[in-house]
């Protein structure tokens, strides 16, 4: 399912761009290797090559992203671990493990994890852009702002957030699932026991 900007998004972003307020000196040139510490848990970038990259998110029990959306790229979220409700300005959905959703740009949404685990899923972003976001609401008091910067970032001890990086033709196990890039984009499955 792909869901695609409606006359309500357009009117709260051109609203939300009156007051952004973004420091884009306060952020890494890249996002490999680190952490990004969120309030409602933690993501890290696991591939990029510019025309895309590939997120884990991790959003801790009753936690949602804030109401935000991206002004130029495409992205598709997949659970592995959990389900996710997907709240848009006039909509909600349930997405479950292994289905996938699609937002084109500028359709603002919130993930919530309304459940009682850990909710783990993939964010590919189309175009690679991580400081493309417009926060219209947040719970933790960063609406109108831009992405974490430095201070919200962890280059240490990676592995207790099930941190890994891929590149193409390669293939990473994480939360249960084998996960390739190739030529023809990303592939998520189960482990073949042996």
């Amino acid at each position: 399912m792909t869901l695609e900007p409606t006359g309500a998004d357009e009117i709260l972003l051109h609203d939300t761009l009156k007051a952004l307020n973004i420091d884009s000196s306060v952020h890494p040139k890249d996002y490999h290797d680190c952490v990004v510490i969120k309030p409602w848990g933690h993501e890290f970038q696991m591939f990029d090559d510019k025309k895309h990259s590939i997120w884990i998110l991790n959003l801790r029990p009753n936690r949602s992203t804030s109401l935000h959306c991206h002004q130029h790229k495409t992205v598709c979220l997949i659970p592995l671990v959990g389900s996710i409700t997907l709240i848009t300005l006039d909509q909600r959905f349930t997405v479950r493990p292994m289905e996938s959703i699609s937002l084109l740009p500028k359709v603002f949404h919130c993930l919530w994890n309304s459940g009682k685990s850990d909710v783990v899923l993939v964010e590919i972003e189309s175009p690679s852009i991580k400081l493309d976001l417009v926060r219209a609401e947040d719970a933790y008091g960063r609406a109108k702002n831009g992405y974490e910067g430095e201070s919200h970032i962890i280059r240490e001890n990676l592995d207790q957030y099930g941190y890994g990086r891929i590149g193409e033709d390669e293939t990473i196990t994480r939360f249960g699932h084998d996960i390739s890039i190739n030529q023809g984009g990303i592939s998520i499955r189960k482990p073949v026991d042996a």
